[in-house]
């Protein structure tokens, strides 16, 4: 499966989740046998508290050593239900989740012996 970076997470994404699915893909087990692992690109429904574009004026006006980053006022506390690319990472033992439309943010974790 090829994975395309995105505008966020770049070629450099693409490859740091390659070298984790291979490192994923060939742990060995206690008993010699080497354990399946899986990588896939999935469409989730996440709930997601969004903010507004970023305000064109740089935060130089408001503090020169923040420059050139700009500031994201419009936040809120009230979620909305947003889907999202998720790149899902599997094997034997966990699954995690890695959102690469954020700049590659691990999104949460699943511990198959406990299902938490």
């Amino acid at each position: 499966m090829a994975i395309s970076g995105s505008s966020t997470g770049g070629r450099g994404f693409a490859r740091a989740l390659s070298l984790l699915a291979v490192s994923f893909a060939f742990v060995p087990e206690a008993s010699g046998q080497e354990l399946s692992a899986s990588v896939r690109v999935e469409r989730m429904e996440i709930k997601t508290y969004p903010y507004s574009d970023p305000d064109p004026v740089p935060m130089l006006v408001r503090d020169a050593r923040l420059y050139p980053y700009h500031a994201f006022d419009g936040l809120t506390d009230e979620a909305e239900m947003r889907e999202w690319d998720v790149v899902v990472l599997e094997n034997d033992f966990i699954q995690v989740f890695v959102l690469p439309e954020v700049g590659g943010k691990v999104w949460g974790a699943i511990d198959k012996s406990s299902g938490e």
